[in-house]
């Protein structure tokens, strides 16, 4: 396989000539704790982050009934056949790989790493 990196400062004006094979892309997601904002952006016609033109009536459906659900069990059960769903038809590749390096000075207390960010900074983080 031979790879042309194009690494752009305006990458919705590249990705809209669909001029590509492979994208690919971090959306971080997992501060919400929950699973609508990705299928929303990222797996309906139209959206955001839909940078493939990915459609299924399905996964449409699925999502209509998660944004009228509020039960937590239920929302996890559908956030799953979607997951399914998706990589059923090769829609997307799901991958997860973070890592993080935190330095800070001596007269910072209460920092603690979290495995995701934006946790770091909570009401007990002090500078003295």
């Amino acid at each position: 396989m031979d790879v042309d990196i194009n690494c752009t400062a305006n990458r919705r004006e590249f990705l809209a000539t669909m001029d590509f094979d492979v994208y690919a892309s971090a959306l971080v997601t997992a501060p919400s704790g929950d699973p609508q904002y990705f299928f929303t952006t990222s797996c309906v016609p139209g959206m955001s982050y839909n940078f493939g033109a990915y459609e299924n009536e399905h996964v449409n459906d699925l999502l209509h009934e998660l944004s009228t659900e509020f039960d937590t069990a239920r929302r996890a059960e559908l956030a799953i056949e979607l997951q399914q769903t998706i990589l059923d038809d090769n829609g997307y590749v799901f991958c997860s790989f973070l890592e993080m390096s935190m330095i800070s000075k001596a007269n910072v207390h209460n920092w603690n790493a979290h495995a995701c960010d934006y946790y770091e900074v909570t009401v007990d983080l002090d500078i003295g």
